[in-house]
Parts: structure tokens; sequence; C-alpha cells
């Protein structure tokens, strides 16, 4: 999933204690060390089908934001 390349950069957003980010137009999600360091071996693709309300709007808030950020 994570690949290290120089010329593609990814916008992390830190939120509830765990890093979001989109790759090839799928947001991931993953827990974070002490230094805000994200597990890149945890790393899962977050799936929308059993969520709530609430938790659908969360995630579509970090994503406005990942995208707002991406776009500077």
């Amino acid at each position: 999933m994570i690949e290290d390349d120089p010329d593609r950069k990814v916008t992390v957003a830190l939120a509830y204690g765990k890093a979001y980010w989109v790759w090839e137009n799928t947001m991931w999600v993953t827990t974070v060390d002490e230094n805000n360091e994200p597990d890149r071996d945890a790393a899962k693709i977050i799936d929308t089908e059993k969520m709530t309300f609430h938790e659908v709007k969360m995630h579509m808030s970090i994503l406005d934001n990942l995208i707002s950020e991406g776009n500077k």
C-alpha cells in the first residue's frame, strides 16, 4: 500500500489519535505512535458500509480537510 516515492506527496491528517490520508482514490487510516508517526504496517482502508451517520460525517470532515490542505 504505502510506497516510498519522492515524487508523490501525501497529506496526512491526525485526528482522534489516528492518521488519515487518501492514496489512489481510497481513504486510509492507521494508529500513530507517541511521536504521531503513522504505523504503516497497521494501515487499512476505511470501509463506510457499516458506519453510523455520525462516523461517516466525521470521516467526510477529515476528507474535506485533507482535500483543502492538498490543494494549497
